[in-house]
């Protein structure tokens, strides 16, 4: 019997789809550079710069963004240091919204279903968007606090033993199908794909397209 129902943060619960337009717009705005070009840049250098790095030795996020604004700096001639671009980029991941159907946590909540968070972020703009979306969660599990990535074991593992219940009696919910829904299913989960734009043509993976389906698998 399913006890707890654990999700990940962004992309999930937040809308993560225009992560860096707002940073993007100040950095078009310093550089007078055309906005698609350094939004296509941002996303090409994320690639590159974030490639695999859930299999290297943990570094926090802004070990990596340090790195894309390093290159921005050269590319484009950026004049402050990449921790001030990290700042305030993180300022606006601060002020992201959630989904609308977010809010079926609190049915779950009314039903005695324990509710957890993972996320693959940093500290500094997690907390703020929980509090600024009044996301209830009984346990947050950050990456930069367990100092591993999902799909590492060791990040379902802290969730669960903190919810105080064991594989089978929690499912995981996330839109990444690798650290996500491999993530969960590898370590013994049962998973389910968030894709609300129906992207994926997947086999043998268990999807739904708003959060509200969820009820359909607590069964």
């Amino acid at each position: 019997m399913i006890k707890a129902v654990i999700f990940d943060l962004f992309g999930t619960l937040v809308d993560a789809d225009n992560l860096f337009k707002p940073i993007t717009y100040e950095l078009s705005i310093e550089t007078n550079i055309d906005f698609d070009e350094i939004e296509g840049t941002m996303y090409n250098l994320y690639e590159k710069v974030f490639d695999g790095h859930h299999e290297k030795e943990f570094k926090p996020e802004r070990y990596y963004y340090r790195i894309l604004f390093n290159k921005l700096k050269v590319l484009y001639g950026l004049t402050e240091n990449s921790d001030y671009y990290v700042d305030l980029m993180y300022e606006t991941f601060g002020r992201l919204k959630k989904y609308d159907d977010a809010d079926i946590i609190e049915k779950l909540r009314d039903q005695k279903y324990k509710i957890g968070i993972i996320t693959n972020a940093d500290i500094y703009f997690v907390k703020k968007v929980l509090q600024k979306n009044d996301i209830y969660y009984d346990d947050l599990i950050i990456s930069e606090d367990s100092k591993v990535y999902k799909p590492h074991k060791k990040i379902f593992e802290s969730s669960l033993d903190n919810l105080e219940v064991n594989k089978d009696e929690a499912i995981f919910i996330g839109d990444n199908v690798e650290a996500d829904y491999y993530g969960a299913k590898n370590f013994g989960m049962k998973a389910l794909l968030i894709d609300r734009s129906d992207k994926y043509k997947l086999e043998n993976v268990e999807k739904i397209t708003n959060l509200k389906q969820i009820e359909d698998h607590l069964r």
